[in-house]
């Protein structure tokens, strides 16, 4: 099974290097960059992760929170991770209480995230790709 992945955020510079990366992993990869775009991809597609940021600059609309609540309303199951420079001690709390599966710090390496998600993957579906 090919695991699908939805990134977002609004970076082009943080989005295709990771998509391409992932991508070359064997991973099938959307990109969305606004919260209101995630949402859209969420309701019509099946994703096995999503991996957003918190703060998005282009989609004015609601920031990466908005989204997770979002999911967590209309897909309970669909595992989310935060990646995000901001670490704030409120935004963490409020992200643990939605049920965020993991917390990832930027910079991150490619390899190390790639890891991460491997391993959850595995965990969270039972087979490694």
């Amino acid at each position: 099974m090919k695991h699908s992945i939805l990134m977002v955020d609004d970076n082009p510079g943080v989005t295709a290097p990771m998509s391409e990366f992932f991508e070359q992993a064997g991973f099938a990869v959307r990109i969305a960059r606004t919260a209101a775009e995630a949402k859209e991809e969420v309701g019509h597609k099946h994703f096995s992760l999503v991996i957003t940021d918190l703060r998005m600059e282009s989609g004015r609309d609601e920031d990466g929170l908005g989204l997770i609540r979002h999911i967590r309303q209309h897909n309970p199951g669909l595992p989310v991770f935060v990646l995000t420079a901001s670490g704030a001690p409120e935004t963490e709390s409020e992200g643990w209480r939605l049920n965020v599966d993991k917390f990832l710090g930027k910079p991150i390496s490619m390899p190390k995230l790639l890891t991460t998600v491997k391993e959850f993957v595995g965990q969270f579906y039972g087979a490694v790709q």
